[in-house]
Formats: C-alpha cells, structure tokens, sequence
C-alpha cells in the first residue's frame, strides 16, 4: 500500500541520520522512536514471533543502515540504549526498583543514573544507564502494555516516569519468581 511505501521510504532516510550529533535527550528519544518503527516493521513482514525461541532470530533479522551503521533490535536495546554488557551495573537497580513497589510514592527515587561506564563502540549509544529505559522499550511480549509510547524531548521525562508507573501498575509481584543469578521471569 502507498502509507507502507511511505513508511520504507522514511525508514531508508535513517542512513543520511547521525545521531551521534545530537544531545543526550535527543539520542534517547530517536533510539526508542526507532526501535519502535523497527519493532512495527519486522512485525509486518515476518509476523510476531510465536515462541520464546523466536524472538532471538525476530530481534536480529531486521535492520536499518543509520549512519553508516547497520543496526538491529538487538543492538539498539542491548548496547545503545540499556548498555546490557553494563549488566552488572544495571541488574541491582532493578532489583531495588521492584522492592520498592508497595511503597511506591515518589518516581524520582527510582531513577537511577550510572556515569563511569566504559566507552562502548557503539558512538551514538546513551551515555547514562537510566534504569527506566527498560521500561519504555516495549519488545511486543505479553507481559507489555498493549500500546506503544512516541517519545519526545519535550516531555521525555514525564513519559519516562508514565512508562515506570504503567509497568509497575500492571505486574504483580506474586507472578515474579527468581531465576538462576538473580533473574526475573513473570509466571503464570
């Protein structure tokens, strides 16, 4: 159809992006926006993944040139938005995050911001580890909200902060269950 040609289009102008050049709020709001359109597009074409053992091939199967990079979900929420070879960094924020639900009164106290990271090869990745990106990334699974934010940087805090309280107004605690090393699998 003409609005899927439209969306190709527009997709294909990523390659002329450099979003190494914007500000760090800048950054954040075109990766999630584009993770996002990516999300949608590897949807359209190979369907949404069935299984758990889907998604590894879903996540990495589709991707844009942007700025002379090729980039997958996978690399845009693993190394440029979360830094997950950060992990241990970022893992006891997490933790602190879902033991403070049931007193859950101020959102400033869950913001979480990590500044002696190691330089990464990625040269437009985020800089700071705000735990609440997590949050906004939504990966299309059932245990996501239904609907997809469009980030701005006008108002990316406030959507920040909105993604936090939507996750931690519709997980349970009761179906969180520790796995392995201090994972964090949903139940049925």
């Amino acid at each position: 159809t003409e609005k899927y040609l439209a969306f190709v289009d527009n997709a294909d102008r990523l390659r002329n992006c450099e979003p190494k050049l914007l500000d760090e709020n800048a950054r954040i709001v075109f990766w999630l926006n584009v993770y996002h359109a990516l999300l949608a597009h590897a949807a359209l074409l190979y369907g949404v993944p069935k299984r758990p053992s889907d998604f590894c091939r879903h996540f990495s199967s589709l991707c844009y040139e942007i700025d002379g990079d090729v980039t997958s979900l996978a690399e845009i929420e693993h190394h440029i938005l979360l830094q997950r070879d950060k992990q241990s960094i970022i893992k006891p924020y997490l933790s602190d995050l879902l033991s403070l639900r049931p007193r859950f009164n101020d959102i400033s106290l869950l913001r979480a911001t990590v500044s002696d990271l190691n330089a990464t090869p990625y040269t437009s990745a985020i800089n700071s580890s705000d735990i609440r990106l997590f949050f906004a990334l939504n990966p299309g699974s059932l245990s996501t909200p239904s609907t997809v934010q469009l980030y701005t940087v006008e108002n990316l805090h406030t959507q920040l902060d909105a993604a936090i309280s939507l996750a931690l107004s519709t997980v349970s605690l009761s179906s969180l269950r520790v796995i392995g090393t201090g994972g964090i699998r949903m139940t049925d």
